[in-house]
């Protein structure tokens, strides 16, 4: 899709890099939508460049709508992205509450693939501690356990129920594919904002 950037991907909902692996180049693209119908998404990209993307049978859709920390509960699911904060910690770059019937969904704490030096780690919420810097996640997830700062700020977003008439236009989205042989992009994950939402990542 020229003009738009294109890198190797896991979702922040997301499975670990092994478990997407793929022989064909895959790409991420954010934007918002110009165009949509049953087959194909015009996206204008972060850098301005507008591209389309194919929507083949069988992509998945999901949504995310505008949370807060408030909503994170002890016994609950989330996705942090994070960062090194420089003391041996982690900072979050953003969290993403899971749905009960999604918990589960790549649990770990892995390389996060979008970020050179972030970490994405899908776990069970232990406990919420307030900081005077913000609030920190204990979180628990199978072999492992840690703690994540969440500095204010950060965006929270929930995933919510999303159809094709949620891809309209000026919709902010985020496109994971790959391209097929003749190079056309294909999307295989779409995640649209809900209500002006803006996907984190």
């Amino acid at each position: 899709m020229p003009g738009l950037a294109t890198v190797f991907t896991i979702f922040a909902l997301s499975l670990p890099a092994a478990a997407l692996a793929q022989t064909a180049p895959s790409f991420h693209v954010k934007g918002t939508v110009v165009t949509a119908d049953a087959t194909s998404l015009t996206v204008q990209g972060e850098d301005g460049q507008t591209g389309t993307i194919a929507l083949p049978v069988g992509y998945r859709l999901v949504g995310e709508k505008t949370a807060s920390l408030a909503a994170v509960k002890p016994g609950g699911f989330v996705g942090i992205g994070s960062i090194p904060d420089g003391k041996g910690g982690q900072n979050a770059v953003e969290v993403t509450i899971f749905p009960p019937a999604m918990a589960g969904t790549g649990e770990g704490s892995y390389p996060w693939a979008l970020r050179s030096d972030g970490t994405m780690t899908n776990a069970t919420v232990a406990a919420t501690v307030a900081a005077a810097d913000g609030q920190s996640l204990s979180v628990t997830y199978k072999g492992g356990a840690r703690v994540i700062a969440v500095p204010p700020g950060t965006p929270v977003v929930a995933i919510a129920p999303a159809t094709p008439a949620d891809l309209k236009p000026g919709a902010n989205v985020s496109v994971s594919g790959a391209t097929d042989a003749a190079g056309k992009p294909m999307a295989k994950f779409v995640v649209v904002g809900l209500n002006g939402a803006v996907p984190p990542v």
